[in-house]
């Protein structure tokens, strides 16, 4: 009984302060973090080397190596909500292996060629594995969320901006999920695209593409034939442009 009305007391206490800050509760809301997790991410931006902007978010100052993305994810892993990625993290405080990774994964590395530079304890087969849940589950997962986040917490006033650069914005987290970075290649792979090759077919599309929408971009890859994609693979690809296709129409239910 004792407990239980402790248990009481704490929640009322706890109501009550969120009461007192009802902006705290909205931020909550939008970013999916807990309001102590909001206020980490606050006190951690305070602690960044340079301010955040607009024209911090490109995909150029996230994923140019200039140690943004590494101070970015020190941010992160403040917050109780992103604590998986501390697996990955790397030691100290600036963060430079999960930054790195996912810098190569954007950048188009393979996840056999991200095993092999940054999990090299177990054998091929384990690496390969522990590759695939640092991207698929830590990077891909908490640090999409907490890109997403940040941005909504930087303080930008996004009503100023273009409909243009907000969509650009929106792309960073994307580019991460998709292991991809340009808004192209995110269409790409949005609409099943292999991540191989979504890049070139992204440039593709860029050229002749009017309104970059998901539609747009379907009727677009619904109207290459087999030339086509095999233009748009890799020099080094061991796959055919005809193999491309078939993935893709497989995948999309073409």
């Amino acid at each position: 009984m004792i407990k239980s009305k402790k248990l009481l007391e704490a929640a009322k206490g706890y109501a009550a302060k969120l009461l007192d800050n009802p902006q705290l509760s909205k931020l909550s809301d939008q970013t999916g973090f807990s309001p102590e997790g909001i206020q980490k991410v606050f006190g951690g931006m305070r602690q960044l080397n340079k301010k955040l902007s607009v024209d911090s978010f490109n995909a150029k100052s996230i994923f140019g190596g200039n140690n943004l993305l590494a101070e970015l994810y020190g941010v992160m892993l403040k917050v109780p909500e992103l604590r998986q990625l501390e697996e990955i993290a790397g030691e100290g405080e600036k963060h430079k292996n999960i930054a790195e990774i996912t810098t190569d994964w954007v950048t188009g590395k393979t996840l056999a060629e991200i095993a092999k530079s940054y999990f090299s304890e177990g054998d091929d087969t384990k690496n390969l594995m522990r590759a695939c849940k640092a991207i698929n589950k830590q990077i891909a997962n908490c640090g999409t969320w907490g890109l997403s986040a940040i941005t909504k917490l930087s303080g930008i006033n996004f009503e100023e901006l273009s409909e243009d650069r907000r969509k650009e914005i929106d792309m960073i987290p994307a580019m991460i999920y998709h292991g991809v970075n340009t808004p192209e290649a995110v269409l790409m792979r949005m609409n099943y695209v292999p991540r191989s090759i979504s890049g070139n077919l992204g440039n593709e599309y860029k050229k002749v593409a009017k309104d970059f929408t998901t539609n747009e971009v379907k009727k677009f890859l619904c109207s290459l034939n087999e030339d086509d994609w095999e233009k748009a693979k890799k020099v080094n690809s061991h796959m055919t442009g005809k193999e491309y296709m078939c993935i893709w129409k497989l995948f999309s239910g073409m």
